[in-house]
């Protein structure tokens, strides 16, 4: 039960007993409000009578201006509360936004992966920084140091290859232009997708400081790649699959490269796609397989075609036993082979140099050159769909078979597999 025990020399000052704890309190009628108001002061044990009542002097003359101290230490605590989140806010650090990005983000794991080696690698000592204190002028800095720092360590590789009578690597950027440019790019994307974060209704940045790089011009715009096999090209790389395919070849391209090179160019697949594609993807009997762990987080179901059936089938007829994937791992059969080398040997042979994603869009410009419509390209391709209504329409892999099979034939029109029946069957 709490009790109220009057001072004897101060009119609206008490000693407020509640329990086993005694404070001094003020209980006074508010001007204006027409109510009262009760204030604690403190513990008695803590504040003398004479310094309670010099307290509850200043709280009486705001009662009787019409102000409620109740109301003010509230305003105070809220405004202290509201400080200590703003400091909190802007003192997130490279590193705590870069552990945000990739959660939000859900990147590839190889992407993950690039992405924190290359800010480990250029960024160390801002990792633990908050991002308020990088600036504009460090940007600068930072930029001309990482391109010294690669160009110094390649001219070092360079003179030691050349000195055990090596050849050197050829680079397409020596003097470490695309390093920086990789490291900015990662970095400035990290500090987008926290800039517009409201601190108390105010951005948390009011720019990102890389923005420097591409006000002073330093910064090279990615330009897409538009480079496709041609059909002298398509002619070569097919001219090398009947080569492997012999008994009497001895070149360095293997079978697996063959396969996993064709199921690119007749699927305009991406390469981590096929990469990936596990045997529990692939049905014989429904005459379809899949990429599961697509890009865009979508399972990409495709028609077995004449080509892609043999290839699958031959793949099937020679897998070690216990793989999970189409393409297993030497050294581990339960995981993806790393085809790290295919594209270096099979490039080497046919002389010339394409990527995957070359053969990516040698299969939309084939397409597109026959008359299959952008929307039929982009299914097969499996890109994302631009519009609510294309959203309702489901892609199945008979909607898709013509498409491929269209390609196909035209990419084979010169070429059969050369597969033997015995390993289509």
């Amino acid at each position: 039960m709490t009790s109220w025990i009057k001072d004897s020399s101060l009119k609206g000052l008490y000693k407020r007993k509640q329990g086993s704890s005694v404070v001094w309190a003020v209980k006074a009628r508010q001007k204006g409000a027409n109510k009262v108001v009760s204030v604690t002061l403190g513990r008695v044990e803590l504040l003398s009578a004479t310094v309670a009542r010099s307290k509850a002097k200043v709280v009486l003359a705001k009662l009787g201006e019409g102000i409620n101290p109740n109301h003010e230490r509230l305003q105070e605590s809220l405004k202290k509360q509201k400080a200590e989140q703003t400091l909190k806010a802007r003192s997130l650090s490279l590193g705590e936004a870069l552990e945000q990005y990739v959660t939000l983000k859900q990147l590839k794991p190889k992407t993950e992966k690039d992405l924190k080696e290359t800010l480990q690698r250029n960024f160390p000592d801002w990792l633990p920084r908050p991002l308020l204190e990088l600036t504009r002028e460090m940007i600068l800095e930072r930029f001309t140091v990482i391109k010294a720092r690669v160009k110094s360590r390649r001219a070092a590789v360079a003179m030691k290859l050349l000195g055990e009578g090596k050849k050197a690597v050829a680079y397409k950027s020596v003097d470490g232009a695309g390093e920086a440019q990789r490291a900015f790019r990662y970095l400035s994307a990290v500090i987008n997708s926290v800039k517009n974060d409201e601190v108390n209704g105010e951005p948390l940045l009011a720019r990102n400081p890389v923005d420097v790089l591409r006000d002073k011009k330093m910064r090279k715009s990615l330009v897409p790649r538009e480079s496709y096999l041609n059909e002298s090209q398509l002619e070569s790389l097919f001219d090398l699959v009947t080569q492997q395919v012999h008994p009497e070849y001895s070149g360095n391209v293997t079978r697996d490269d063959i396969d996993f090179v064709l199921l690119l160019a007749i699927t305009g697949m991406r390469l981590e796609e096929v990469r990936h594609i596990r045997w529990s993807d692939v049905d014989f009997s429904a005459d379809v397989f899949k990429a599961v762990d697509t890009k865009n987080h979508r399972t990409h179901t495709l028609p077995m075609t004449n080509a892609t059936r043999k290839i699958l089938r031959r793949r099937w007829s020679v897998k070690p036993v216990g793989s999970v994937y189409v393409f297993s791992g030497i050294k581990d059969v339960k995981k993806p082979a790393s085809m790290s080398r295919t594209f270096e040997r099979v490039t080497k042979e046919v002389g010339f140099d394409f990527t995957p994603h070359d053969l990516r869009r040698t299969f939309a410009t084939v397409a597109n050159e026959m008359g299959v419509d952008l929307a039929k390209i982009g299914a097969a391709l499996n890109h994302k769909k631009r519009n609510v209504t294309a959203g309702y329409i489901q892609t199945t892999a008979n909607m898709l078979r013509e498409t491929i099979e269209t390609i196909e034939a035209v990419i084979f029109r010169k070429w059969e597999i050369p597969y033997d029946e015995r390993e289509s069957t």
